[in-house]
């Protein structure tokens, strides 16, 4: 076996300050689609719940007339579907400290799902209320969005999404 040795590699492959600067240069773009993406991220989610809430009074659903009648419940719904997701059960003072409301706010909005039977007594979501919010998700994510996030997860086969939707008859 004989080797081939080679002396006429370019001379900045080996140049630290020109792998330094070309590794910064990708680090900026990277930081710069990572900053877009949240940005994007985060004006979708106020089109959601400016949508959820002016259209919630038409639903003739009452869970989806309740968790989507005003901002503060979108908000709480979401971080108790999360939560349950996650496994995690946490208090009604952390679940103010993770939304941004207040205590009360979150207390009344809980007391009320509570006694129309959204949430148990460990203010755990019912499984209409996980529904709907499952259902609302995908409803504002189309289809090439959920392809492009879908691509990255290595489950992920070419289908379409309601044949990954254990729902759909």
């Amino acid at each position: 076996m004989t080797f081939k040795i080679v002396s006429d590699d370019r001379p900045d492959f080996y140049d630290r300050e020109t792998w330094i600067e070309a590794r910064q240069i990708t680090r900026e773009q990277v930081e710069n689609s990572l900053v877009l993406r949240w940005i994007d991220a985060h004006q979708h989610i106020l089109s959601f719940r400016r949508n959820a809430e002016q259209d919630a009074e038409a639903r003739k659903d009452d869970a989806h007339r309740f968790w989507y009648g005003t901002k503060n419940r979108i908000v709480l719904v979401l971080a108790i579907v999360g939560a349950h997701l996650h496994g995690e059960t946490p208090s009604r003072s952390e679940l103010a400290r993770r939304t941004g409301m207040s205590v009360q706010t979150v207390i009344n909005c809980l007391n009320d799902a509570q006694h129309l039977g959204f949430v148990d007594d460990n203010d755990l979501p019912d499984e209409r209320t996980r529904k709907l919010v499952r259902q609302r998700v995908l409803d504002m994510v189309d289809d090439l969005t959920f392809e492009r996030f879908a691509v990255a997860l290595q489950f992920y086969r070419q289908a379409a999404r309601n044949n990954l939707d254990p729902h759909v008859v």
